[in-house]
């Protein structure tokens, strides 16, 4: 029986059921503490984040997080190499002759075009991509609302407007680990033309004839040749989207480029290793509980990848103030 492929869940998919979501992230100068709210309406924009909290400031700064290492790490490496080759000709001839004269003296002009083009390409790439994630630093309990957000939802519109006051997401969380790929392509094509005029004048008087031929050739050929190379490294924090076009005859920079790919790939490689690195070098260790500025300094660094946001109307006090009976 062939299995049917699942297609991955969009974003709003995931929001419109209210299911977790986990979102690629990286470095910022102000980080994005536990517990602060989320218009997933607003995902695609510069700031999606809630300026106002609907929990306790006392819960928040009381709250607990744990780093888990994941049962030491799960990490991913694909890579791959593609090559084409391509030759194409084409042969272009012409013809013409033209004539005058009477029956004593006739004089005429024959000539010929031929253009013989040859062309060929070669392209060659190749990719190397990892993914490494070394557990998560996790909320140990919920956030507790504040009154006002407890009277939002009882009488103030209950939890469409809570929604839209304070966001349907809130941070729970931030994956540790590290990605980095790299992309090298090369092309090259050349272009031989050659080229063939010729024109034959003739004469002819009574029984006696006079011809000459006169030939012209011309001949061009031309030579590309471009290497460009794409490559990330979150664990640095460093992109190369570069696409430089560099003669075939530079190799000064052709050799400049591809260092940079061989240190890219190295990065690929050792990624894990890399990324532990930083992680024993904050002292983390799996089952510990991590301090506000373990924490802050996590967020500043290149280690966290990716922030675990859950839904809002999932938490269990939500629930309670949106369906209760009970009168504050």
């Amino acid at each position: 029986m062939k299995r049917i492929q699942e297609a991955p869940v969009s974003l709003s998919q995931s929001t419109d059921f209210s299911l977790p979501l986990t979102l690629p992230w990286g470095p910022l100068e102000s980080p994005v503490m536990p517990g602060t709210t989320f218009f997933s309406r607003l995902s695609s924009s510069a700031d999606p984040w809630s300026k106002r909290s609907p929990f306790l400031k006392k819960s928040l700064d009381d709250i607990t997080l744990q780093y888990d290492n994941g049962d030491g790490g799960t990490a991913t490496y694909q890579s791959s190499e593609t090559t084409m080759s391509s030759t194409s000709s084409e042969h272009l001839s012409l013809a013409f002759g033209i004539t005058v004269g009477n029956q004593w003296l006739n004089v005429s002009v024959t000539g010929g075009y031929d253009k013989d083009t040859l062309e060929n390409s070669d392209g060659r790439k190749f990719s190397m991509r990892a993914s490494f994630r070394c557990g998560s630093v996790m909320l140990l309990e919920k956030p507790r609302l504040s009154k006002e957000a407890r009277i939002l939802l009882k009488y103030g519109g209950g939890i469409e407007e809570f929604k839209k006051r304070y966001g349907d997401y809130y941070v729970a969380g931030y994956r540790l680990g590290g990605d980095a790929g790299v992309l090298v392509s090369e092309s090259r094509s050349s272009k031989a033309v050659n080229e063939r005029l010729s024109v034959t004048p003739s004469a002819k008087l009574l029984f006696i004839t006079v011809s000459k031929t006169y030939e012209k050739f011309f001949s061009s050929a031309s030579k590309e040749s471009c290497y460009r190379i794409h490559g990330f490294d979150t664990l640095e924090n460093q992109s190369i989207p570069a696409e430089a076009p560099i003669s075939v005859y530079s190799e000064s920079g052709i050799a400049d480029l591809l260092t940079k790919a061989a240190v890219l790939e190295k990065h690929c490689l050792k990624l894990a290793e890399r990324a532990y690195r930083q992680i024993e070098a904050t002292g983390l260790r799996s089952g510990q509980e991590v301090e506000a500025q373990i924490l802050v300094e996590l967020l500043r660094s290149n280690l966290v990848v990716e922030i675990c946001l859950l839904p809002i109307c999932r938490l269990r006090e939500v629930i309670e103030w949106s369906i209760s009976k009970d009168i504050i």
